[in-house]
């Protein structure tokens, strides 16, 4: 995205969701890719159009609030158990205000130490929410 070129990065991440849908790393790409949209026009109104059309479907059709708030949901049922992928979500309630910090702070407790990917540099990580 540092290019501001909008349309390869919206590539990368349709290639990256249909090679690891799970990843942590694809979430915060998402969200980072969100809020870096309205630049990445260009001043294009066929690359606006693609866009519009694009990214929708990574956000799973809804806003950006929904879609952390289903990645959520996911951490809470379990279906996404490591400590990266929990850290992500986590930091992205707080910093799109779709939850609070102890909300936060409870996903990222919720798994303890028997997450996946539990290891020194995750739990760095998960303590600067």
């Amino acid at each position: 995205i540092r290019r501001k070129k909008g349309l390869m990065a919206l590539q990368s991440l349709c290639k990256a969701r249909a090679i690891s849908p799970n990843s942590s790393e694809l979430f915060a790409r998402i969200l980072d890719f969100s809020t870096k949209l309205e630049g990445l026009r260009n001043g294009s109104q066929l690359v606006g159009d693609v866009l519009d059309s694009e990214f929708p479907p990574l956000l799973e059709n809804g806003s950006v609030a929904e879609f952390v708030k289903g990645a959520t949901k996911l951490v809470k049922e379990g279906s996404r158990d490591s400590l990266d992928y929990r850290y992500e979500v986590a930091q992205a309630l707080v910093s799109t205000k779709a939850g609070n910090v102890s909300e936060a702070a409870t996903l990222i407790v919720e798994g303890g130490i028997t997450s996946r990917n539990v290891s020194v540099v995750t739990c760095q990580k998960a303590l600067d929410v």
